[in-house]
């Protein structure tokens, strides 16, 4: 009876929680922390293959270069909508000037950034339970202050 007793001791909590109520906004938080945090890393792998395409056939296709200068979308004039990284066209600049491919140099500029965007997409995909248990405890912590 001594071991019952001990653990019905430690089972009374003097505060006034709800363990179920707990554990249930705890799964729901992780789950909605789940899929926001695949979705983000869908999202920026989508937009880092489309930069990267419209890079590229700004590079290699002169009509298509042509095109997005003629509708101003190339983000060197006074318009903030941009389809082509200014990586893309510092390296068509400078292709000009060093007779080098311009597609070699913009792969060397960019090299770094697709090194780092693939660090984090592994931090975000190999330590999803990390990022995840981090995000939920933020929520829990801001939904206590907030008295929820």
């Amino acid at each position: 009876m001594d071991y019952l007793d001990s653990i019905k001791e430690m089972l009374e909590i003097p505060y006034n929680v709800d363990i179920t109520s707990v554990a249930e906004a705890s799964f729901l938080i992780g789950n909605i922390v789940s899929v926001l945090l695949g979705l983000a890393v869908c999202l920026l792998l989508m937009l880092f293959t489309l930069v990267t395409a419209f890079d590229i056939a700004f590079l290699v296709i002169p009509a298509f270069r042509d095109r997005i200068i003629q509708m101003r979308i190339d983000g060197t004039r006074d318009n903030i909508l941009r389809f082509v990284s200014r990586d893309a066209i510092n390296s068509l600049e400078r292709s000009y000037i060093e007779d080098r491919s311009a597609l070699s140099i913009y792969l060397s500029t960019r090299i770094k950034a697709y090194v780092i965007s693939v660090i984090i997409l592994l931090i975000f995909v190999g330590y999803f339970d990390y990022v995840e248990n981090f995000i939920s405890t933020v929520v829990k912590g801001i939904l206590t202050v907030v008295g929820y």
